[in-house]
């Protein structure tokens, strides 16, 4: 079983409370079950919750807010990548090169996910461009999960000064395939 940290329903929360008020926290929360109720309600952040619970909030965020705001998640992953690289980190990361953020992305995945594994290819450049594929392994928070990874680690690789950052999804657990992967690209 794969487990997040505490710090995953704790922004989720506050997101959501910045996006749709109290009003909206307390209608997701409405929607939970009792088990992942507690967690969303008063998350521990040093606390470890199976992952299956964060995807239950991920699927009542959906259900309560994903029809008349289709970019919900995408929203979600900028908030929180712009949130965790925010402060005496945003002046960080602007020496930080895209090659040494993809050289720590295995050990900062540890630091909020146990079970699930984090992989990155050999970056590969052509005219100009570089690119490497990074997959997830025995992860799943859902089709709304992979966005909200996306998104994140898009704007998270911004921060560091390359330019042109893309990022397509490359293969998927939801359509059958063994992993999420996703094809990063970018210019220094």
């Amino acid at each position: 079983m794969n487990y997040n940290k505490g710090v995953f329903p704790a922004s989720i929360r506050f997101w959501l409370n910045k996006r749709f008020g109290e009003e909206g926290v307390s209608r997701i929360s409405a929607n939970l079950s009792l088990e992942a109720r507690q967690m969303f309600d008063n998350p521990e952040s040093k606390k470890w919750y199976p992952e299956y619970l964060v995807k239950e909030v991920y699927e009542a965020i959906d259900k309560e807010f994903g029809s008349a705001h289709p970019d919900v998640f995408k929203d979600y992953g900028s908030f929180n990548a712009e949130r965790d690289a925010g402060g005496y980190l945003r002046y960080l990361m602007r020496f930080v090169t895209m090659q040494a953020l993809l050289k720590r992305i295995g050990a900062f995945w540890k630091q909020y996910n146990r079970g699930a594994t984090v992989e990155m290819g050999p970056v590969s450049t052509a005219e100009g461009k570089k690119d490497v594929v990074f997959s997830v392994h025995d992860y799943d928070l859902g089709a709304k999960g992979c966005i909200v990874l996306e998104e994140y680690f898009k704007v998270l690789c911004g921060k560091t000064g390359a330019n042109d950052v893309q990022v397509a999804k490359n293969s998927c657990i939801h359509k059958g395939d063994g992993c999420c992967s996703w094809k990063l690209s970018w210019r220094d």
